[in-house]
C-alpha cells in the first residue's frame, strides 16, 4: 500500500523522519500549519492508495476523496502517535471524522475491558473456580485468577438514614465497587440487620465491619456475605458460620514482623478449630511511618505460601498520607497483585480521597491485565493518568510571526454589572449583580455553556470583563471536575 502523510511546512522534517521509517511518503502543502490546508493546496498528490491528514484537520475528506480519487483519513493529532499508526496501517480502520489517536485509545480501552469482562463469563468463571485459591462471595468470583475485587466501606452507616446509606452505596457501585461494606460504629444489632435488608435490593455482595459481638451475630443471622474483621477475642465468642470471614492478627501495635505473622496464623487456626470454613486473612497494612514495610512483608510472605486468600486495606495509607491518592492506589494495587491479594478494601472518608474507589478499581484492572499479559502496568488501554500525561504535545507557532509580550491590564468596571462565581456540589453558578442587587443566576456544568448564556443574555459589555469571566469559569469547571475547592480570583493549584 502506497501511503502519503500530509503536513505543513513547519512540521515537514519531523513528519518525514517518522514516515520514511515505515516506507511512507510525505506531501508538504504550501502552508505553514497543516490545519490551514485546503483542497486547492493538494495539487500534485497522485499515485497513492491512502492519504493521511493530521488529526486536527478541518477538511471534508469525502470531498477530498471525490476530487483526488484517493482514500483519505485522519491520522493522530500528535506526531508521537504517528509511528504506531503507520506501523499498523494495514489492520487499522481509520476514520474521516475521528482522529486516529482517539480511535486507538478507544480500541485499546475496549480490548482491555473485554479481556477483563471475559474472565467473569459463565464458562470461564466456572472453570476458574475449580482451581485452588479461587472462591465465591455470594455470586462474586474472587481469587488469584480474577481481578482484585474492591470492597468500599460506608463509614458509620449506623448513624445515617436509610436514604443516605443507599445513596452512598449507589455512588460506590457507580465508582466500581464490587462489595459494599457496612461500617457499624456503635452497638446496634437491630440497625445492623435493618441496613443489610435495606442494601440487599441493590444486588451486590454486602460485608459488615464492626467490633461488637451482637452486631456480628445479627449480621450473620441476616445473611451478610462477608464478615470484617475478627481477632482472637471475637473469634472466641462469635458463632461459627460458613459465611466468609476476614481474620486479623489483633488490634495492638506489632513492632516485629514475626509477631504479626505468629498471631495471625494462631487466629487462623483458632477460626478453623471453632468451625469457620471460609477464611480470608488480613495482615493489616499499617500507615507510613508505623510499620508499612513490615506489613507489606507480611502480605508477601503469606501470599507466597498461598494457603489462605488475602485482603488488603489500603485506606490506612491513603487516608493518613497527605498526597494525591491516585498514585498511591496504583502503587499499592501493584504491591497487592505481587502479594497475591484477592480483595482491596478502601473508603472515601475525606475530601482528599474522593474518587479513591474508582481509582482502586482502575488500578485493580490494570494490575490484572499486566499480570495476565506478562507486562508492566503500561500501555494497557486503561490508566490512572489524570493531571499528567505520557506524551506532551507541543505545537510551535509560525516562526516568522511577530511576537508580542503578553502583559496584564486593569479590568474596567462593567456598567452592566458584576459576577460572583460559585461551585456547588454538582454545578457551577454565576451570580450576576447590578447596582448591588442580584438579578440572575446562570447555572450549569460547563464553563462554555455559562459563557454562551451570559453573552446571549447581554450581561457583559466590556471585553476585559468577558475575558476575565471565561478564565474564572474555566477554573471553576476544573475545580468541579477534580473535587477541589474554588475561590474566585485565587490560584486553583499550588506547586
Amino acid at each position: 500500500m502506497k501511503v502519503a502523510v500530509v503536513t505543513g511546512r513547519l512540521m515537514q522534517s519531523r513528519v518525514r523522519e517518522v514516515a520514511e521509517e515505515f516506507g511512507c511518503s510525505v506531501f508538504t502543502a504550501p502552508v505553514d500549519i497543516a490545519s490551514f490546508i485546503r483542497l486547492e493546496h493538494l495539487q500534485g498528490v497522485d499515485g497513492f492508495d491512502l492519504i493521511i491528514f493530521p488529526g486536527y484537520s478541518t477538511l471534508d475528506l469525502n470531498t477530498v476523496e471525490k476530487s483526488l480519487g484517493i482514500k483519505a483519513v485522519l491520522g493522530p493529532k500528535d506526531l508521537s502517535n504517528l509511528g504506531y499508526v503507520l506501523e499498523n496501517i494495514e489492520r487499522l480502520v481509520l476514520s474521516k471524522t475521528v482522529p486516529a489517536c482517539a480511535l486507538l485509545t478507544s480500541e485499546m480501552r475496549s480490548r482491555a475491558l473485554t479481556e477483563i469482562k471475559q474472565v467473569d463469563s459463565a464458562e470461564i468463571k466456572s472453570r476458574l473456580l475449580k482451581k485452588p485459591g479461587n472462591f465465591v462471595i455470594r455470586d462474586l468470583a474472587v481469587g488469584q485468577d480474577f481481578p482484585m475485587r474492591v470492597v468500599a466501606e460506608i463509614v458509620d452507616a449506623d448513624t445515617m438514614s436509610d436514604s443516605e446509606v443507599v445513596d452512598r452505596a449507589r455512588y460506590y457501585i457507580g465508582q466500581g465497587a464490587d462489595i459494599i461494606d457496612i461500617g457499624i460504629s456503635h452497638k446496634a444489632p437491630a440497625r445492623t440487620a435493618e441496613l443489610i435488608g435495606v442494601l440487599r435490593r441493590l444486588n451486590v455482595p454486602l460485608s459488615v465491619d464492626t467490633m461488637d459481638l451482637d452486631n456480628l451475630n445479627a449480621a450473620i443471622e441476616s445473611g451478610v456475605d462477608l464478615i470484617m474483621s475478627l481477632d482472637k477475642e471475637l473469634l472466641e465468642k462469635v458463632r461459627p458460620t460458613n459465611t466468609p470471614v476476614v481474620i486479623v492478627p489483633g488490634r495492638e501495635k506489632y513492632t516485629r514482623l514475626s509477631s504479626r505473622l505468629r498471631m495471625l496464623y494462631e487466629n487462623i487456626e483458632l477460626a478453623k478449630e471453632r468451625g469457620f470454613t471460609n477464611i480470608i486473612a488480613d495482615p493489616i497494612l499499617e500507615p507510613v511511618g508505623y510499620g508499612v514495610t513490615d506489613s507489606i512483608a507480611a502480605y508477601s510472605e503469606m501470599g507466597g505460601k498461598g494457603e489462605v486468600p488475602l485482603l488488603m486495606g489500603v485506606g490506612n495509607v491513603t487516608e493518613l498520607t497527605d498526597a494525591d491518592s491516585i498514585g498511591i492506589n496504583a502503587f499499592l494495587a501493584g504491591i497487592a497483585m505481587e502479594c497475591s491479594v484477592s480483595l482491596l478494601f478502601t473508603t472515601e472518608a475525606s475530601p482528599k480521597t474522593r474518587g479513591a474507589v474508582s481509582e482502586l478499581k482502575s488500578a485493580s484492572n490494570m494490575m490484572f491485565l499486566a499480570k495476565s499479559r506478562g507486562t508492566t502496568p503500561k500501555d494497557l488501554g486503561i490508566d490512572l493518568l489524570r493531571l499528567k500525561e505520557k506524551r506532551r504535545v507541543i505545537s510551535p507557532a509560525a516562526s516568522e510571526s511577530q511576537r508580542v509580550k503578553a502583559e496584564s491590564v486593569v479590568k474596567k468596571p462593567d456598567p452592566l454589572g458584576d459576577f460572583t462565581i460559585h461551585v456547588e456540589e454538582d454545578k457551577l453558578v454565576a451570580l450576576h449583580t447590578r447596582a448591588g442587587k442580584s438579578d440572575v443566576a446562570v447555572e450549569g456544568t460547563s464553563a462554555r455553556d455559562l459563557c454562551d448564556t451570559i453573552l446571549r443574555l447581554g450581561l457583559v459589555s466590556e471585553m476585559s470583563h468577558a475575558s476575565y469571566l471565561g478564565l474564572e469559569l474555566e477554573k471553576a469547571e476544573i475545580a468541579l471536575r477534580t473535587g477541589r475547592s474554588y475561590v474566585q480570583d485565587e490560584t486553583l493549584f499550588h506547586y
